[in-house]
């Protein structure tokens, strides 16, 4: 659910309804989600999401107050809270949920300083629950949400430092079956991908499904 300002924002009413409706269909805990002595932070936590009911509540935020941010969570129970601005890492402490944080490169920048210095701030522990990585339109663009595709090369150079993420950033069926082989993520995230005119289609929603399994028919 998104709060931040966007053609897909929903009011808090409207959250709310969709809370009301989602919460009766809370599956039961896996039983193979992960080991809780894991000691790496992010490694940890994927195996807390992994193991939590489905499917996971979450509202995606873009450099609101703590307060608001906060205030909203906790009033609709959130699972987890997804910021796709520029927040700092001290942010996520005021926060209810685990976190996850949305990082992108810039495509008009030199892309291996660029890369190095956003990827170091992605792999810092002690924050944020999960690294999520969105395409950036370019100087003055917005940060993901605009159906440009994540630099495969870049995603797959992240995946080999052991940190699990998630990749977005222009993928839809066709394209996500690549991308899962060529990254390796530990999930994907779709929007704009499996709609047509503007409206989810279930028919995508499933081939996007179907294409990002078939690529990484084990746990990636």
């Amino acid at each position: 659910m998104i709060f931040a300002e966007s053609k897909r924002k929903v009011s808090e009413a409207a959250a709310a309804e969709i809370v009301a409706a989602v919460r009766p269909m809370f599956g039961r805990p896996a039983e193979d989600g992960g080991d809780d002595d894991e000691e790496d932070w992010f490694r940890y936590h994927a195996a807390q999401s992994a193991r939590a009911p489905k499917p996971l509540l979450v509202g995606v935020f873009q450099n609101q107050p703590a307060s608001r941010v906060a205030s909203i969570a906790r009033r609709l129970r959130l699972d987890l809270i997804q910021l796709h601005g520029d927040e700092e890492p001290e942010f996520v402490r005021l926060l209810p949920a685990p976190c996850i944080k949305a990082f992108s490169v810039d495509a008009g920048a030199a892309p291996d300083a660029a890369a190095s210095a956003e990827f170091a701030r992605a792999r810092q522990p002690g924050h944020h629950a999960h690294v999520l990585l969105d395409a950036h339109a370019g100087p003055g663009g917005a940060k993901g949400g605009g159906g440009v595709l994540f630099d495969p090369g870049l995603a797959a150079r992240f995946s080999a430092s052991g940190v699990p993420f998630i990749l977005a950033g222009g993928l839809t069926p066709a394209t996500v079956g690549a991308a899962v082989a060529a990254a390796r993520p530990w999930a994907v995230d779709v929007s704009s991908g499996v709609e047509t005119d503007g409206e989810k289609d279930p028919e995508k929603i499933r081939e996007f499904v179907r294409a990002a399994k078939a690529a990484c028919p084990r746990r990636c």
